[in-house]
């Protein structure tokens, strides 16, 4: 049994859609509300510790804790490949968070 170039999982992998360096899921759990009191202010946040204009989209949710607090999750997708300890540490040094 043969099996087409499309379905190799190497191909999925290079697929731009799929591309584990371009798509990120960043979670900041216990946040600072003064530091990023809006799920809009911690996305621009990560949008900049990106670049910029290396984000095509993100979004942000905001999930309430059962103790009280609450913690964002962000998905951005990227329009090249990105490693991701550089966005961490621009976060650490300009945001001062530890994610």
């Amino acid at each position: 049994m043969s099996t087409s170039n499309a379905e190799s999982p190497m191909n999925v992998l290079d697929n731009k859609t799929n591309n584990p360096h371009r798509t990120y899921l960043v979670t900041y759990s216990q946040l600072d509300r003064h530091k990023f009191p809006t799920r809009f202010s911690f996305g621009t946040a990560v949008v900049a510790s990106f670049g910029g204009n290396n984000v095509d989209y993100f979004v942000v949710s905001k999930e309430d804790h059962e103790a009280g607090g609450y913690h964002y999750h962000c998905a951005v997708r990227l329009n090249k490949s990105m490693r991701w300890r550089s966005s961490k540490n621009y976060l650490k040094i300009c945001s001062r968070i530890n994610i």
